[in-house]
C-alpha cells in the first residue's frame, strides 16, 4: 500500500484483516517515524518525497524494487493531489507487475489521463464513490447516480478494468461484462475512512490469489457485512471506520463455515 497518514494506515490494516499475512505501507520519508509508531502489524517503508511531503518521482526506483515480490498494490488512500505524485500513479499503472486497487487520490490522478488504463501492465480495480466517478467522466455525482448501471458497463467496456461504484447497493463490474449488486452495508459506512479499509480489503484478497472481480465482490460484501454486524449491536450512528476491523475476521469465519 502506498499512502500517507491515517488513510494509508487504514488501507494497510484492511489488507491485514483480509488475511493477507504480510503488508507493507510505503509512505513519504518525513512521515515514516510516525507510521512506525502508529502501526504494529503493518510494516512501513520510507519513500523520497516532494516539498509538500507527498510521494515524489524519485520514489519510483524503490517502488519498482519493492513490488518485485508483492502480489497486489493498493494505491491512493492518503496519497494527496500533487502533480509529481500524480506522475508516480500514472507510471505505476503502466509498469506495476501485480494487480492494483486504485482509490481516492489515485483515481483523481486519472482525470484527463484515462487512456493510461488501457496501457496497464496488470489488472486494475477502481473503487470510486459517485463524486470521484463524476470527476473522471465530467459528470455530476447526481448524473452518475441516475445512470449507475450504464456508467459501470460503459466504463469497464472502454477501459478494460474492474469497477467498484460505491454507494447504496454498490455495483461491481468486470471487463468481461459481469455485474454484481451488493446486498450488504448501511449508512454507517458513510463515515470517513471506511473506503480506505475497503481498498485494503480488496487488495488483500487479490494478494491471496482471488481474481479481480471476485476480490472486489468479496471485499465489498465483507466490508458491508462487518458494518451490518456493528449496526445490529450499536446502530449505525457513530460507527467509525476502525470499528470494522475487528468484525472482518468474524465475517470471514462465517463465510468459511458456509462453504464447508
Amino acid at each position: 500500500s502506498v499512502g500517507k497518514t491515517g488513510a494509508g494506515a487504514m488501507a494497510g490494516l484492511g489488507a491485514a484483516r483480509s488475511g493477507a499475512g504480510l503488508v507493507t505501507l510505503a509512505v513519504p520519508i518525513s512521515l515514516h517515524g510516525l507510521m512506525e509508531v502508529k502501526l504494529t502489524e503493518v510494516m512501513t517503508e520510507p519513500l523520497p518525497e516532494t516539498a509538500d511531503q507527498t510521494v515524489g518521482t524519485e520514489a519510483l526506483p524503490r517502488l519498482k524494487t519493492l513490488l518485485q515480490d508483492k502480489q497486489a498494490l493498493a494505491l491512493g488512500p492518503g496519497l494527496a493531489v500533487d502533480e509529481e505524485t500524480s506522475q508516480v500513479v500514472l507510471k505505476l499503472l503502466q509498469n506495476c507487475p501485480c494487480p492494483i486497487v486504485l482509490d481516492a487520490d489515485g483515481i483523481n490522478a486519472l482525470i484527463g489521463n484515462l487512456d493510461v488504463l488501457t496501457k496497464a501492465k496488470a489488472p486494475v480495480i477502481l473503487t470510486p464513490h459517485p463524486g470521484e466517478m463524476g470527476r473522471l467522466l465530467k459528470l455530476s455525482a447526481e448524473e452518475v447516480q441516475n445512470e449507475r448501471l450504464s456508467v459501470v458497463k460503459s466504463f469497464t467496456d472502454k477501459y478494460g478494468v474492474t469497477l467498484v461504484l460505491k454507494g447504496a447497493r454498490t455495483l461491481v463490474g468486470s471487463p468481461e461484462g459481469r455485474l454484481a449488486i451488493n446486498s450488504t452495508g448501511n449508512p454507517g459506512l458513510a463515515s470517513g475512512g471506511t473506503g480506505d479499509i475497503l481498498t485494503g480489503l480488496i487488495a488483500g484478497f487479490l494478494a491471496q490469489g482471488l481474481a479481480p472481480f471476485d476480490s472486489a465482490c468479496a471485499g465489498v460484501y465483507c466490508h458491508g457485512k462487518a458494518a451490518d454486524r456493528l449496526a445490529m449491536r450499536w446502530g449505525d450512528r457513530g460507527m467509525l471506520a476502525t470499528d470494522l476491523l475487528n468484525e472482518i475476521p468474524v465475517v470471514l469465519k462465517s463465510l468459511a463455515e458456509l462453504s464447508k
